[in-house]
């Protein structure tokens, strides 16, 4: 049986505790990610983007505020890297809260070694197919600002299986120019099907990305 590959990452450890912090990050850089630990929430709040994989190990017992609180001001702050808390006293609400507010796994301490990395494990692979959809999600809406108004229309009409004909009698043209028009949307969205353009949108809301539907023309 074939073992998965551990995935190495950024690991951004925030305890109070420096024995704790100093035992988790000799264990995690042992297992072979980069750690970053910090005493205090402050410094973590000051950084942008993290870079991935990545996994923010919270704990939730801090001396000036809960780790629910930190987690929370990470958010305001656009920070989307998961959350992994761990503590030894948290009271019910706070278990609830952290998860309401997106915490993938909460560790009670004390934990093993072994669940500290399964759980960092998953964690990092989240992150990965995250920043990968958003870097998915950043092509295709800088491959859609490339098409015009008109284009876009028609992209919508293409999209709801109108031929060419109904095209063009919505829009007052005809066919040939629609033609034309549908080649610029394939070319300019880089697909080269209607399976393939159909896929790119699937489940996108088409007001949001192509603009309120216009009003067609009918047919003399």
């Amino acid at each position: 049986m074939t073992e998965s590959v551990s995935l190495p990452g950024h690991i951004y450890i925030v305890d109070d505790d420096a024995a704790m912090c100093q035992a988790l990050s000799f264990a995690l850089t042992s297992a072979g990610h980069s750690v970053h630990a910090f005493r205090s929430p402050e410094p973590l709040l000051s950084l942008g983007p993290l870079p991935g994989p990545a996994v923010i190990l919270l704990d939730m017992r801090l001396h000036e505020q809960s780790g629910v609180q930190v987690q929370a001001q990470l958010q305001a702050r656009g920070q989307r890297t998961p959350v992994v808390f761990m503590s030894g006293q948290s009271q019910p609400h706070e278990i609830v809260q952290s998860f309401r507010q997106g915490a993938l796994h909460f560790l009670l301490k004390p934990f093993s070694t072994a669940d500290l990395l399964a759980v960092l494990q998953e964690a990092l692979q989240h992150d990965q197919v995250r920043q990968a959809r958003e870097v998915q999600t950043q092509r295709f809406m800088t491959l859609l600002q490339r098409l015009t108004p008109r284009e876009r229309e028609v992209c919508r009409l293409m999209l709801k299986g109108y031929p060419n004909r109904d095209i063009a009698a919505a829009h007052g043209t005809v066919a040939g120019t629609v033609k034309l028009q549908r080649a610029s949307v394939m070319e300019k969205l880089q697909v080269g099907t209607m399976a393939g353009l159909a896929a790119l949108f699937e489940g996108e809301d088409l007001d949001r990305l192509l603009g309120p539907q216009a009003a067609r023309r009918k047919p003399v």
